[in-house]
């Protein structure tokens, strides 16, 4: 699949895993020095992965959603 940059839509911490804490807010899951385990992936413009094991998996995700929203 090709890279398309497309503007907003970068992908927070190159796929690194979130979750949403007790407070509502995005935060880190698993080790924070890692892309690796279990989590969503966050679009800029605010749009989440559904949850996967690996951020290869919510990289594929982020393309596919640029790919929806591009111009």
């Amino acid at each position: 699949m090709r890279r398309t940059r497309v503007a907003g839509h970068g992908l927070w911490s190159e796929g690194a895993p979130y979750m949403i804490d007790e407070d509502g807010n995005w935060t880190r899951s698993g080790h924070f020095h890692t892309v690796s385990g279990v989590g969503r992936g966050v679009c800029e413009c605010g749009a989440a992965s559904p949850v996967t094991n690996s951020s290869g998996g919510r990289k594929k995700w982020h393309a596919e959603h640029k790919a929806k929203v591009a111009p």
